[in-house]
């Protein structure tokens, strides 16, 4: 699934260079450039093969040379649930930003400003960004 997904990505939103990654736990993972969070998340919502409906977690993972951003995607279907992770790393550690995907998925607004308040990735065009 992670390899279509991948390809879909790639297919859609030029420049996101979406691959597949494998944790240390064995966990797959879709690693994206983050100037394109939201326009793939977008899609990752409204693609008719496998839309996911629901944004269930943002995680930040502090790294010496970067800080990554998790998003843990869902698709509710009785018949074929499936999860996603969705991954990016911000590089720039004093002043770096993503952008909001809450008007994607509203449970991404507190979310967000964990992240924010937690280790200071900030989240544009959040519509209250603060700690």
């Amino acid at each position: 699934m992670h390899n279509q997904i991948a390809e879909l990505i790639n297919s859609k939103v030029s420049g996101a260079l979406a691959e597949v990654v494998k944790g240390e736990a064995g966990d797959e993972a879709i690693l994206i450039k983050p100037e394109f969070v939201k326009e793939v998340c977008e899609l990752l919502k409204s693609n008719d093969t496998t839309p996911f409906n629901s944004l269930q977690v943002i995680s930040g993972v502090d790294y010496l040379e970067y800080i990554e951003v998790n998003y843990i995607l869902a698709h509710f279907d009785v018949k074929n649930p499936r999860q996603l992770i969705l991954k990016t790393k911000v590089t720039d550690r004093v002043n770096g930003s993503l952008e909001s995907v809450s008007s994607v998925w509203q449970a991404a607004n507190w979310q967000e400003r964990e992240c924010y308040d937690m280790l200071g990735v900030s989240f544009n065009n959040h519509p209250d960004h603060r700690r």
